[in-house]
């Protein structure tokens, strides 16, 4: 890990609308916890499962090594919510962990408040979401090019 577990710690207390750190597991390979977001803008607090990379604060083949997975269902409803309740979002690069975790963090408030708070929905989407099944006994992908 590019973090100490006592980084990590103090990096999640100094969120404001981060509550309630919990199972909390740190090895060389991944660290995984759950927290709570909960600011004056929300009915309820959500809680999240949050899983780290080892990689981070980079990338990893372009995918954030990071991932914020709901811990609720009903949240399934909502945009940008994969079939495993993970938020899916793109961040800014930051080679920082201090920095990138509070970006990271703020990507998921500004989704509460967009998706959960407001109940926007998106016209679009970049990157089409299907379940993995045959078809005709079959496996089919999408490609993207031009």
């Amino acid at each position: 890990m590019k973090f100490s577990q006592i980084e990590l710690e103090q990096a999640i207390q100094s969120i404001p609308y981060i509550q309630n750190l919990s199972a909390l597991h740190f090895s060389q390979e991944q660290v995984s916890f759950d927290i709570t977001f909960d600011f004056e803008e929300l009915d309820k607090p959500i809680d999240f499962n949050i899983i780290i990379d080892q990689a981070y604060p980079l990338k990893i083949s372009d995918s954030e090594s990071i991932g914020f997975y709901l811990k609720d269902d009903e949240y399934k409803q909502f945009s940008h919510v994969m079939l495993n309740n993970a938020i899916c979002f793109h961040n800014q690069h930051c080679i920082t962990f201090h920095k990138k975790l509070q970006q990271d963090f703020q990507a998921i408030k500004q989704w509460i408040v967009k998706y959960v708070i407001n109940q926007e929905k998106d016209e679009h989407y970049e990157h089409l979401i299907t379940e993995n099944c045959t078809y005709k006994e079959t496996y089919f992908s999408f490609q993207f090019t031009d």
